[in-house]
């Protein structure tokens, strides 16, 4: 049996990937920006109420409290595998903390803001993707930019995944032909 000259993911292949990562996370502001701009439009158009109604039929989300809790520890779950291999890029713990920090003022104002939305605007809840749909309400131009914005957070969401997974599998190919050569 030869020794493996490379392992099964080349490291090229691995920097392309997190080179595509890395200009799809610039999307984040943007989609951060986005939302808030039509949330704020929202407010503007329709006004400011605040009325929660259960219209939920799933026997498993009982309350929109559970349902945003499971929403949480999905993501959570796949941030976790995404984040261990970029762990190891970070260079201080103070780019941790302001991240983190960032991060969640990122997440309160949008949690906040599209709370707001959702509740003031009537039947918004009840659509698949109520931001969507409000941003639709607003303007067709809007609907669509907030569409393909939505499109590509997805695609960011899942590549993320997967340079975890392939940043995974190269590093135990890796470890794996060392450890064939050290034998020899």
């Amino acid at each position: 049996v030869g020794i493996p000259n490379e392992p099964a993911v080349t490291s090229e292949f691995v920097v392309y990937i997190s080179s595509k990562y890395e200009q799809l996370s610039a999307l984040v502001p943007i989609l951060v920006i986005t939302t808030i701009i039509i949330c704020t439009a929202a407010l503007w158009k329709y006004g400011f109420t605040f009325d929660i109604k259960q219209t939920n039929d799933n026997p498993l989300l009982m309350s929109w409290w559970f349902s945003a809790i499971t929403y949480v520890s999905y993501n959570m779950v796949t941030l976790i595998g995404t984040m261990i291999p970029v762990g190891a890029l970070v260079r201080s713990k103070s780019t941790v903390y302001s991240g983190i920090i960032i991060g969640c003022l990122f997440a309160l104002s949008l949690a906040l803001g599209i709370l707001v939305s959702v509740t003031s605007i009537y039947g918004a809840s009840d659509a698949e993707l109520p931001m969507l749909d409000i941003a639709f309400r607003i303007g067709s131009i809007f609907g669509y930019i907030y569409a393909i914005l939505l499109l590509l957070a997805m695609f960011g969401t899942s590549l993320s995944s997967f340079v975890a997974i392939v940043v995974y599998i190269y590093s135990q190919c890796y470890q794996m032909s060392i450890q064939m050569i050290l034998r020899e």
